[in-house]
């Protein structure tokens, strides 16, 4: 699914490394980061803070139970759950 026109292409390989590859997310400005959150087994986990202006960014997940990403707008640092409406969500149907 789509929020607010973003959209981001993530690659999850098999043993749980992953990356956003690409995306249409604007740069923030100071003071916030972009943060990319993995559905895991029902619990919301953060998979890494992406920075405001994110290239080819790495990570890794247990890809056992996986089942959606999203991407949040965070203050910088990231957070440990976010409050925030994602500006790109994926679930799996």
């Amino acid at each position: 699914s789509q929020v607010s026109g973003s959209n981001a292409i993530i690659v999850l390989m098999p043993d749980g490394t992953g990356y956003l590859a690409e995306h249409t997310l604007q740069p923030l400005p100071d003071g916030l980061t972009y943060q990319l959150w993995a559905v895991v087994d029902g619990k919301i986990i953060s998979a890494g803070v992406l920075g405001p202006d994110p290239r080819v960014v790495p990570f890794r997940i247990d890809p056992q139970g996986f089942a959606g990403f999203a991407i949040t707008e965070e203050e910088v640092g990231g957070v440990a759950s976010s409050q925030n409406d994602p500006v790109v969500a994926w679930l799996e149907a």
